[in-house]
């Protein structure tokens, strides 16, 4: 946030406080709180920061129905800043972290890479190991290209700038200390079924960060070809079927690049990446920063369910559970011969582990579970006959008979709209004997 400097002070907050009166005349709450908050900003530059916690609040409470997230984590921030100022760098730690997280998450980089910077500052000055909301705050700046942040950040704080190795303008950067160069990497989290999300220590990296489509490709095929990894010819003749052998390598080159980048993009140029690993010329994701992948734990889940019997319904469950949607779904990749046959592969995985689940509860007297996981299938594939089939049934048993006539319904609009289809006798013969009220054995 620019402030106005030495005299220009005074005639700032005149100019904010006309802006104040028309802004509340319109009833422009977001806009007020905004307002409020640049008065706030100009209070704590004159180191009056019980005034400028006392506009925070009031911006905070006007606010509070109608502010977006964005919006009151930078609220958050300049009362975590008023707050440090008053000699509580722990309670603005906490403030600022909150606001941090926030902004994560709404993908805002610019303010979160500032945030995570202040909160640096506050754990420095406490004596507690900054490293962490440092690397984050410079992961981001590194994403966004804010080289500007960074020097103004550095140039309020030039002993936190000498650990991060970030030099103020007009002076060289020094190496980062010792400390920062042997910080353990970010843990890696996947998210391959539904929407594609990647995390790098619980930061979510922005689609801004991919500067290739394919590279999130070669991610995803890294991430379930496991520990042992893909061969190079493997890989190319899996994602580039078509293309010339030495095309298919250059592209393929050039998506590994962009992977490192999104994941690294502080790393240098032909160095060696901590999170993708060439080992003569089998690719892998590094094990030991790979913290969670959900189709790969949705694989070893489900294997589990199949040698643990004791605890087969849980292992189901959690299985079942991982999986959001399709894997990967990305209009750009519908040529991908490879991406289609992996994503019918764990739809029918996931199909049958919703069917293995409700045959488990029903197995175990829970109706209302089996209820559940069918319904659950029918969200994966509206059209499954089985889960319609025995869904009227458990309906039919708990003497919902009103709901297991809809139930045939929705079976009949799904086989004709999506297949083009009629239910088979079976499921005919079952609806019947609803109807009629009559026994429903061998049905």
């Amino acid at each position: 946030m620019t402030l106005p400097r030495d005299g220009g002070a005074d005639e700032a907050e005149a100019l904010y406080g006309r802006s104040l009166e028309l802004k509340r005349g319109a009833g422009d709450a977001f806009g007020t709180a905004h307002t409020l908050l640049r008065v706030a900003a100009l209070h704590r530059a004159r180191g009056d920061h019980a005034a400028a916690r006392e506009i925070v609040g009031q911006a905070l409470r006007l606010r509070e129905a109608v502010a977006e997230r964005q919006e009151w984590a930078l609220l958050r921030e300049e009362d975590a800043l008023c707050l440090a100022g008053e000699g509580d760098p722990a309670g603005a730690g906490a403030m600022l972290r909150q606001a941090a997280e926030v902004l994560d998450e709404s993908g805002s980089l610019f303010h979160a890479a500032r945030v995570w910077w202040h909160l640096a500052e506050t754990q420095r000055a406490r004596g507690v190991d900054p490293s962490e909301a440092l690397r984050r705050s410079l992961h981001l700046s590194a994403l966004g290209d804010y080289q500007a942040l960074r020097i103004t950040l550095a140039e309020s704080s030039p002993a936190l700038a000498k650990l991060a190795g970030v030099a103020p303008s007009n002076q060289p950067a020094s190496a980062p200390s010792h400390q920062a160069d042997t910080a353990v990497p970010l843990p890696l989290q996947i998210t391959l079924f539904g929407d594609f999300t990647v995390r790098l220590g619980g930061l979510c990296i922005p689609v801004t960060a991919w500067r290739r489509h394919a590279a999130r490709l070669v991610l995803a095929y890294l991430a379930l070809a496991g520990p042992g990894g893909a061969s190079r010819d493997r890989i190319l003749t899996d994602l580039f079927p078509d293309a010339d052998p030495a095309v298919a390598a250059g592209v393929f080159y050039v998506n590994v690049r962009a992977l490192r980048e999104a994941l690294e993009p502080n790393l240098p140029r032909g160095a060696a990446s901590t999170y993708v690993i060439n080992h003569g010329g089998v690719y892998t994701l590094a094990p030991h920063v790979l913290a969670a992948c959900d189709a790969r734990d949705f694989d070893t889940t489900l294997a589990c369910a199949r040698t643990d019997p004791g605890s087969r319904g849980t292992h189901l469950a959690q299985a079942f559970a991982l999986y959001h949607g399709d894997l990967l779904p990305d209009p750009r990749f519908a040529n991908c011969e490879w991406l289609f046959l992996a994503r019918e592969r764990y739809r029918e995985r996931a199909e049958r582990a919703g069917a293995e689940l409700a045959a488990w509860h029903t197995q175990a007297g829970d109706g209302a579970g089996a209820m559940r996981a069918w319904e659950r299938v029918l969200d994966l594939h509206p059209a499954h006959e089985r889960a319609h089939h025995a869904l009227m049934r458990l309906y039919a048993d708990a003497g919902q008979r009103d709901r297991a006539v809809e139930q045939y319904g929705r079976c009949v609009d799904a086989l004709r709209r999506l297949l083009d289809i009629a239910p088979t006798p079976r499921t005919d013969r079952l609806y019947a004997r609803i109807k009629a009220g009559t026994s429903l054995n061998d049905t």
